[in-house]
């Protein structure tokens, strides 16, 4: 994804824009990302996470051993760099089961930025099958 690319996109998120996205098996599905809020984002997150090929990890410590009450953390390990997330606790449970390491202390990032993280999700996206395909419905 080049530069231009990520900006529109990211306008379309800020904007509240629905986004049409055609998967490598030819499936569509829309994502309104106005009405993606809370707990829908994170458990898209724990459902990206269960099936992605990269190494993902959570802890409820940072690298420096500081915690965040009522929350923890989820990291994953994409070839476009590392992404972390902050969950609600409540979700520890559910967070388990889907990630391949469960660690102590958490890794140390690289100073990503939330803009980061997005980049990099949407690279991986657009990396996994030459595809997948991006439109906005207007």
């Amino acid at each position: 994804m080049n530069e231009v690319e990520a900006k529109r996109i990211d306008t379309l998120i800020r904007e509240g824009k629905t986004l049409r996205v055609r998967s490598c098996h030819e499936d569509e599905f829309e994502v309104k990302f106005a009405d993606m809020s809370g707990d829908r984002w994170h458990l898209l997150l724990l459902n990206f996470i269960k099936n992605c090929k990269s190494p993902s990890w959570i802890s409820k410590k940072h690298d420096d051993g500081s915690e965040r009450d009522g929350w923890f953390i989820v990291g994953v390990t994409l070839p476009q760099g590392p992404i972390s997330y902050h969950l609600p606790s409540r979700l520890w449970g559910f967070a388990e089961p889907v990630v391949d390491e469960i660690l102590e202390i958490g890794k140390r990032g690289d100073g990503h930025t939330s803009q980061d993280v997005t980049d990099r999700l949407f690279g991986y996206l657009l990396s996994e099958s030459g595809s997948i395909k991006v439109e906005t419905t207007l």
